[in-house]
């Protein structure tokens, strides 16, 4: 559905070339989806005890935040950093080009969900 919505943004009005449900299909947007879906699915499989196994003496997931802070900089490195509208923003690693800031709000979410399931907090008492 969404990536209907997506291509729905940019479809042609005009009678000559209309868009169809198979171009939609086939459109970079579509194949993202794919993509974050096969993620998704992988991460699912993944157990969470991995996040707790110890890496350098220290939990996998406590590796992630140094990790993020490293790649939110890494942006302002000439050669690493890419200028994208104006803006510092995105890393090219690869050919592959990804925004450091989405690896780091996923790490925040990763590390916290670490700290909650391992500690005693009553997060009941938040609400």
């Amino acid at each position: 559905m969404a990536v209907v919505m997506v291509n729905s943004a940019g479809l042609q009005v005009a009678s000559e070339d209309p868009a169809t449900t198979l171009d939609m299909l086939r459109s970079r947007p579509a194949a993202l989806a794919g993509a974050a879906l096969c993620a998704a699915g992988l991460g699912a499989c993944i157990p969470v005890t991995w996040l707790r196994r110890r890496v350098l003496g220290l939990p996998a997931v406590a590796w992630l935040l140094p990790l993020s802070i490293v790649l939110l900089c890494a942006v302002h490195v000439p050669g690493v950093g890419r200028e994208v509208n104006g803006a510092h923003r995105w890393i090219d690693i690869a050919g592959v080009g990804f925004q450091p800031s989405e690896v780091a709000k996923w790490s925040l979410v990763l590390v916290l969900a670490a700290w909650f399931s391992s500690s005693n907090l009553d997060l009941r008492r938040w609400l």
